[in-house]
């Protein structure tokens, strides 16, 4: 791993562990293992690290919408939301970088970059429930948007309650029974 991506890294660990209040130079720069002058000799502004970050993150996110050659869209919102927390499980940062929004609270650039992904989230929900409802999985009157914010609401809730409990459920038992809970009732 190359200095950057040490450092990219230390970001993520440090927003687990501490919260976006904790994502400080010097904190990065002692987690990373290099100096403060170095810290910003790889990147020129912390909004700069940050954005390297939630790029990272967002790549990760995004790879794991499957392909649609790969089943029935019901089939395929359980692989990505599985996916989703398996991924959430293993790199708690992804979830502060991606879903809480309060590492980039401070940049515009940054604010609407993550807006950018979490619409793509939804529409990729959406369109999942567009053919589902097309194909007769799920109920006529299911509103798709309504849907996908839901499912997008059952990934914070689960992660959120983990954050603040701390207890080390898995998150994909505690999100996939919750997730099947908000599908359910749109099911035919």
């Amino acid at each position: 791993m190359g200095r950057k991506e040490e450092i990219r890294a230390a970001v993520e660990r440090i927003a687990a562990e501490h919260g976006s209040r904790g994502v400080t130079t010097a904190r990065i720069a002692a987690e990373s293992g290099v100096s403060g002058a170095a810290l910003f000799k790889h990147y020129r502004s912390m909004e700069m690290l940050v954005g390297a970050a939630l790029d990272e993150a967002s790549r990760a996110v995004l790879d794991l919408l499957p392909d649609p050659a790969r089943g029935a869209a019901l089939e395929r919102i359980a692989l990505f939301l599985r996916a989703l927390f398996d991924l959430l499980d293993a790199r708690p940062g992804y979830y502060r970088l991606l879903f809480q929004g309060d590492l980039v609270a401070g940049s515009r650039r940054l604010a609407e970059k993550l807006e950018l992904i979490t619409l793509r989230l939804q529409s990729e929900l959406k369109a999942m429930a567009l053919e589902a409802i097309g194909h007769g999985a799920l109920r006529a009157d299911t509103d798709p948007e309504r849907l996908a914010l839901a499912l997008l609401g059952c990934v914070h809730a689960v992660c959120a309650s983990r954050m603040l409990t701390g207890r080390p459920q898995s998150l994909r038992q505690a999100g996939m029974a919750m997730a099947r809970l908000t599908i359910q009732g749109s099911l035919t």
